[in-house]
């Protein structure tokens, strides 16, 4: 929406300065050359009969070497496909991933087709899922019908075309709708008047619920009157899009149609650019836009027509929303397997805290009314571009404390929650395949995930490739191996495909997989550890005057002599001498803390001042340490014991 401010002063200054020349043009005879320029300047691509093609022919035309180079090339997703549509045009449609995975339909925003989603949709597909894109009418490579409005109505149907089209997702079952934007708009607006036809609904950054004090008096002008005759004002509206992104934000408080040009766009500040397709590197946000204003002759009158009678304002939509939100309530006060389609849980929004275009103060308060409290909020440290921004761009942190992306989650849980959670109560914290629970079912551990100000002096950054998360993990799993078994042979002799496929398995969370490799690795059961991998934490008070995290670890044998060790030797010494001395004696999480940290564990079977914890709860101090690491180590090989202090 803000480039319509632009636009409306552009136009405004236009006609007052022709409007002092024409008694000048006309009086000097130049009224043919005036109409010649108007002619030259109106000029504009004809729908044939009732469609603005696409550019799909002539791109079918080109070699597969011109194709490579376009912004926008025609395989540039996987699965591609151009589905026939009631108004005698077509469609393009993506599909791809596992037959048997979740099924997951995204659908893009106004400005851009539906590439943008390609980095979102290529992650979901990475983790089991299979995922569907279209390119809304007039955009990419869809063509646009020029007899009817771009409203809900034209947008559901084309939702249901492109589930017909597909064998595997016209079939029952479970279906996650995400819209993104103006997306949001249309999948709400869906989900209103098909509930029965989807499971869960994630909207992003929607459009919709966007109030009327928001939009700026020239933008209202253009919305609900065509005294601007349409080639003129398409004119602008095209050399205004050709023109690109702005540079910074608009300072006026108003929405205009720029913003919706402008906020889509990647944040151009940013050192990289979100990879969008895996078979051609160089595609973009940006230049997609732009070529497709240039070759895409529907594309400026879908944008108009999408801004007047799309699922933008709440004047319009606050009554679809109400009756989705009625559909909610309904499901809820029947039980959650009485209607089929939509739960009343299931229903997920997430923002950017910096927005400009939906603001978080009023899609908020308004979604919640409108939707009678049945909807869950997520929000980002980012703007309206969030879901286009690069992921390793991304880190979390809990309390303003930034939260180390090399631990496993379960650790950074047990440091910050562990035993003793934050908020009480069940529920899990919602994303995108799962819209968790309202408000009455508190997240036991909040996060706060932010896309801008990477904490350099805390956290290393990562890279678009994953190679810094993938060796770091690797590092991790072979100095394990090499406890566990006094050489690191055994990861060495992994092959090829099992030495990748471990870190495969654990980033697509394929636990057959990686119950198959990590074996390899294990020693059998009746060969016992060299050492026990494990390392044990300490959080210390945030007024410390040493770092908020102490980490201990040293060589721990499987197995120690009976007799009792003084506290006053070095830990790791102890543990070494013990197990040298008298019978074996099985190592338990008790021996090895009272050895290692002798003050906060007096006694070797029960906790006095501290209690270990693992996965969200107290270990027993009898717990012997290498059966502990056999049946609950991280993917790493490693167990992280938390020590939390009592009382």
């Amino acid at each position: 929406m803000a480039w319509y401010n632009q636009t409306v002063d552009s136009l405004s200054e236009f006609l007052a300065s022709h409007r002092s020349q024409l008694p000048l043009l006309a009086a000097t005879g130049a009224s043919l050359t005036v109409a010649y320029v108007l002619r030259s300047l109106l000029s504009d691509s004809q729908p044939e009969g009732n469609v603005y093609r696409s550019p799909l022919a002539r791109v079918k035309a080109l070699s597969d070497a011109e194709n490579c180079e376009l912004p926008l090339p025609i395989d540039v997703l996987p699965g591609a496909r151009d589905v026939p549509t009631s108004f005698g045009g077509s469609m393009r449609v993506y599909e791809w991933g596992p037959d048997d995975g979740p099924r997951v339909l995204l659908i893009h925003g106004i400005t851009t087709p539906c590439i943008a989603l390609g980095g979102l949709a290529h992650a979901l597909v990475d983790r089991g899922c299979r995922v569907m894109l279209f390119d809304l009418f007039g955009r990419g490579y869809s063509d646009c019908p020029s007899d009817l409005p771009q409203d809900g109505t034209l947008w559901n149907r084309q939702i249901w075309s492109a589930i017909n089209s597909s064998p595997i997702f016209k079939r029952p079952g479970d279906l996650c709708l995400v819209g993104y934007s103006l997306g949001g708009g249309i999948a709400a607006n869906f989900a209103a008047f098909h509930p029965q036809a989807i499971s869960s609904l994630v909207l992003l950054a929607p459009a919709g619920l966007i109030r009327d004090s928001r939009i700026s008096f020239q933008s209202q002008l253009l919305y609900s009157h065509d005294w601007i005759p349409e080639k003129l004002l398409k004119f602008f509206v095209r050399r205004r899009l050709r023109a690109g992104p702005l540079t910074s934000k608009p300072a006026n408080k108003k929405l205009s149609a720029e913003d919706a040009l402008v906020e889509e766009l990647p944040n151009q500040g940013a050192t990289e650019v979100q990879r969008l397709s895996r078979a051609y590197t160089h595609v973009n946000v940006p230049n997609a836009v732009k070529w497709q204003v240039d070759e895409h002759p529907g594309f400026v009158h879908a944008f108009m027509s999408s801004m007047r009678y799309g699922p933008i304002l709440q004047q319009r939509q606050l009554k679809v929303w109400k009756q989705l939100g009625d559909w909610l309530a309904t499901g809820k006060k029947a039980g959650s397997d009485a209607i089929p389609g939509l739960p009343h849980d299931k229903v997920l929004i997430m923002y950017g805290e910096h927005d400009a275009v939906i603001v978080k103060d009023d899609l908020v308060p308004d979604a919640t009314a409108a939707l009678q409290g049945l909807a869950s909020f997520k929000s980002y440290d980012a703007g309206h571009e969030f879901p286009s921004t690069n992921p390793h761009e991304g880190w979390f942190s809990f309390e303003g404390v930034p939260l180390k992306w090399h631990y496993p989650i379960g650790l950074l849980y047990d440091l910050y929650a562990g035993a003793d959670p934050a908020s009480k109560g069940g529920g899990t914290e919602p994303d995108l395949l799962s819209a968790a629970g309202a408000d009455e079912d508190p997240l036991p551990w909040r996060l706060t995930v932010h896309f801008s100000d990477w904490p350099d002096e805390e956290l290393v950054r990562l890279d678009a490739d994953g190679m810094v998360m993938h060796d770091a993990f690797i590092n991790s799993v072979k100095e394990a191996d090499f406890l566990r078994n006094g050489t690191a042979k055994g990861i060495m002799a992994l092959s090829k495909e099992d030495s990748a496929g471990l870190w495969t398995a654990v980033r697509d969370v394929d636990l057959p997989a990686f119950q198959r490799i990590s074996n390899i690795l294990l020693p059998p059961p009746n060969q016992p550890f060299r050492n026990v991998p494990v390392r044990f934490f300490l959080p210390l008070p945030p007024d410390s005057d040493s770092p908020s995290l102490k980490v201990v670890q040293s060589p721990i044998p499987p197995v120690i002599a009976p007799s009792s060790v003084s506290s006053s030797i070095a830990a790791s010494q102890s543990l070494m001498m013990a197990a040298a001395r008298g019978a074996p004696q099985v190592q338990t999480v008790g021996s090895a803390l009272h050895a290692l940290l002798p003050n906060l564990f007096p006694s070797r079977r029960t906790p006095v001042l501290a209690k270990p914890v693992l996965h969200g709860a107290a270990v027993p101090m009898a717990a012997p340490v290498e059966e502990l690491v056999r049946c609950s180590a991280y993917g790493d090989g490693w167990v992280y014991v938390v020590v939390r202090m009592m009382g």
